[in-house]
C-alpha cells in the first residue's frame, strides 16, 4: 500500500503541455532540440519524438527509445503539439518528503 501511494506521488511530477500553433499553420514555436513533444496530426495520430531539429515549416525528431527512426513532419500536418515536462525538482522533493514521513512515522511507533 505504502509503495502504491509513493509511485502515485512520483509518476504525478511529469506532464503533457500544449504549445500553441500558429493559425493558420505558420512557423513552429519555440520547441527546442533534445526536447520531448508528442505530435498530434490531423488524421488524429500521435507521435512522441524527441527533436532533433526543427525549421520554420517543419520538426524533425526521432522516436523514444528508437534514436533510428528519424521523422520529418510538416507544419501544416501538425494539428496539436504538446511538450513533455519534467519536474525532477518536485520529483525528487516530494520523493524525500514521502521518506522523512515514513522515518518518522516508524520512530513513533517505536516510541510508543
Amino acid at each position: 500500500m505504502l509503495l502504491a501511494l509513493l509511485l502515485a506521488q512520483v509518476t504525478g511530477c511529469a506532464s503533457w503541455s500544449s504549445v500553441p500553433l500558429a493559425e493558420p499553420p505558420g512557423p513552429l514555436p519555440s520547441v527546442g532540440v533534445g526536447e520531448m513533444v508528442r505530435v498530434t496530426r490531423h488524421d488524429g495520430s500521435a507521435t512522441d519524438l524527441r527533436v532533433v531539429a526543427v525549421w520554420p515549416d517543419s520538426l524533425r525528431g526521432a522516436m523514444r527509445f528508437l534514436p533510428d527512426s528519424l521523422q520529418t513532419i510538416p507544419a501544416r500536418e501538425i494539428t496539436r503539439l504538446e511538450r513533455f515536462d519534467e519536474r525532477s525538482g518536485k520529483t525528487l522533493g516530494i520523493f524525500a518528503g514521502a521518506i522523512l514521513g515514513i522515518a518518522l512515522f516508524l520512530q513513533a511507533m517505536d516510541d510508543s
